[in-house]
């Protein structure tokens, strides 16, 4: 009876083991999708970033064809074309805020990973802690 009442706390004991490694490997699974999101909205991000910087050359040889233009054509439509140019560099100007902006995202989505990583790390050697603790039970 006293072997039987042994085994059925071991067994207890091995069970509650269980739950706590079940447990880890649940946190771990979400600290992975997670990070999975975060990598995703990072390479949506990068897209965004190139095309901007795609528009942002495509504004460039625009402004330096219609500056050879200008350099070639009729000097009375020189000053309103400057102006043209101006407003497209302000637009470009624009496009850069843009990707600071960008840039600045990316790295707050990178400090928001370490940042979980980071918990997932310590809860994982709580977790630890708790079936060492357990395990010592026995």
């Amino acid at each position: 009876e006293k072997m039987t009442q042994r085994l059925h706390f071991q067994l207890n004991e091995e069970k509650e083991a269980n739950k706590a490694k079940s447990k880890i490997i649940l946190e771990k699974e979400k600290m992975t999708q997670r990070l999975h999101f975060q990598l995703n909205e990072e390479k949506e991000a990068n897209k965004a970033k190139s095309k901007i910087i795609l528009e942002k050359e495509k504004m460039t040889q625009r402004l330096q064809l219609q500056l050879n233009e200008e350099k070639e054509g009729n000097k009375a439509n020189i000053l309103e074309k400057e102006k043209t140019i101006q407003s497209f560099q302000k637009e470009a100007q624009s496009l850069q805020v843009r990707i600071i902006d960008m840039n600045n995202y990316m790295a707050t989505l990178q400090e928001e990973k370490e940042q979980k990583f980071k918990t997932m790390k310590a809860k994982e050697t709580e977790l630890a802690k708790e079936i060492q603790m357990l395990r010592k039970k026995n």
